[in-house]
């Protein structure tokens, strides 16, 4: 169940916290990257972007928000860009920063007080999020499906779509990417696969970083120490192959359900300053 906040928009001992979430990122050590400057300039981007929209329809009642007065620092949770993990490390650095009344006190907070605040959100490219989500809850490696499997595959199958393999319960990514473009309002717990700048309430919460899952290793860093100094650190990033299967995936796809797929998430590529992805099959 999701946990949401709507309202405006001394140092503890290092601690021991798990190994960040494998995702794709980009080598650190082969690239000029700076979190600041580019958290600056995908801010601006978002302004400018959420500028020419008009009335927007959110889907849920506030944010996924964890918080933590002590630091004074909040972190959006959006599920499939390390969301987990900032859990984790958002528990470590204030045990109470989940807790419902930590929410409630950041919305009563007076704009002076509310602007003393470091307030960060991390995106993913949408794209890869959505395949991240289709392996680990649809088509995961282990034998048993998730509960978000049967949800979907019933409903799928209300609309006699064949979603089996070898006799057993079986979406592929085809199906899947079907339901997202047809479906997207109907199938509960689709936060999942939700438009981030929705789930963030980007255009209207005003944040003072932005991280990119693909600079994860340089973005978390600075993010921590930008909010709590030295007393506390991000877990190692670890690079991953993912890549290989994220594009194996994707080329399972028509050209026009990519195409189809690209517009879905325009907004989010637009306001979150991710590059349209050239998967073109000519």
């Amino acid at each position: 169940m999701e946990h949401v906040f709507s309202g405006p928009s001394t140092r503890a001992d290092k601690p021991h916290i798990k190994s960040a979430e494998m995702v794709s990122v980009i080598d650190p050590v082969h690239i000029t990257y700076d979190p600041r400057r580019a958290s600056q300039k995908r801010l601006e981007t978002a302004a400018l972007e959420c500028s020419k929209l008009n009335n927007i329809t959110y889907f849920s009642k506030g944010l996924n928000i964890l918080v933590s007065h002590k630091y004074k620092v909040t972190v959006t949770r959006i599920p499939k860009a390390g969301s987990t993990t900032w859990q984790h490390v958002m528990h470590e650095i204030d045990p109470v920063s989940g807790d419902p009344e930590s929410r409630r006190r950041l919305s009563s907070l007076a704009p002076p007080e509310f602007d003393q605040y470091v307030r960060g959100v991390f995106f993913r490219e949408p794209l890869e999020r959505l395949v991240s989500y289709y392996h680990y809850h649809i088509c995961p490696p282990g034998p048993v499906p998730t509960l978000y499997f049967h949800r979907y595959y019933k409903y799928m199958r209300k609309g006699h779509v064949n979603a089996t393999m070898n006799n057993k319960p079986y979406l592929t990514f085809i199906q899947f990417v079907q339901l997202v473009l047809d479906y997207d309002q109907i199938p509960s717990q689709s936060y999942h696969w939700r438009h981030q700048y929705l789930l963030s309430r980007i255009c209207e919460f005003n944040y003072t970083f932005i991280g990119h899952m693909d600079h994860l290793a340089q973005d978390a860093p600075y993010f921590m120490n930008l909010a709590v100094g030295d007393s506390f650190h991000y877990p190692e990033v670890h690079t991953t192959r993912g890549e290989s299967r994220f594009r194996e995936t994707i080329s399972t796809l028509s050209q026009k359900l990519i195409d189809q797929l690209i517009d879905h998430y325009k907004l989010d590529y637009k306001i979150l300053g991710f590059e349209i992805p050239n998967f073109s099959k000519k």
